[in-house]
C-alpha cells in the first residue's frame, strides 16, 4: 500500500463501508503494517490524540497507535490478556469523530501483548486510567 493516509471523519454521508475503505487484509506483513503505523503516528501526533486505531484511516488490518508514557507506540495484533472491573466515567473524543463528545465509562487497567516492530517481538504492555482508556477507544 503506498498511498499517503489521513484520519478519516465518519459523518453520515461516508460511513458505508467501502466507501472509507483502502486496504483490507486477513493476514498483513509485519514490515507493511509497521510502514503503515509510522504514517499513522505522525497523523495522531499532527492531530494530538491519544490513540488512532487503522480503522479511522480507512484500514481493516489490527493496528494501532497508542500515546505510552508520553511516546507513539505502534501495537500490531494486540490481545487483551487482563481487564480491570473497576470502571470509571470520561469525556472522550475522537478524532474521526471531532464535534462529538460523550461521557463512556471504561475498564481503570489493562493488560495486553501486542507486535512492536517489524521482526514480530510481542511485548505485554500494562496500562491504567488514561492509557488503559485510550487503548480501549481504539480497540
Amino acid at each position: 500500500m503506498s498511498t499517503e493516509l489521513k484520519i478519516l471523519e465518519f459523518t453520515p454521508e461516508n460511513y458505508k463501508m467501502g466507501t472509507l475503505v483502502k486496504f483490507c487484509a486477513e493476514e498483513c506483513s509485519n514490515q507493511e503494517a509497521f510502514k503503515i503505523g509510522k504514517q499513522m503516528a505522525s497523523l495522531m501526533t499532527e492531530a494530538k490524540g491519544l490513540g488512532l486505531a487503522a480503522n479511522q484511516v480507512g484500514i481493516l488490518i489490527p493496528l494501532m497507535v497508542l500515546l505510552i508514557k508520553g511516546k507513539c507506540v505502534i501495537l500490531y495484533k494486540p490481545k487483551i490478556e487482563e481487564i480491570g472491573k473497576e470502571v470509571f466515567a470520561l469525556e472522550e473524543g475522537c478524532l474521526s469523530l471531532p464535534e462529538i463528545k460523550r461521557k463512556i465509562s471504561r475498564p481503570i487497567y489493562v493488560v495486553f501483548s501486542a507486535i512492536v516492530n517489524k521482526s514480530g517481538k510481542r511485548k505485554q504492555f500494562k496500562l491504567w486510567d488514561l492509557e488503559a482508556r485510550a487503548f480501549f477507544h481504539e480497540w
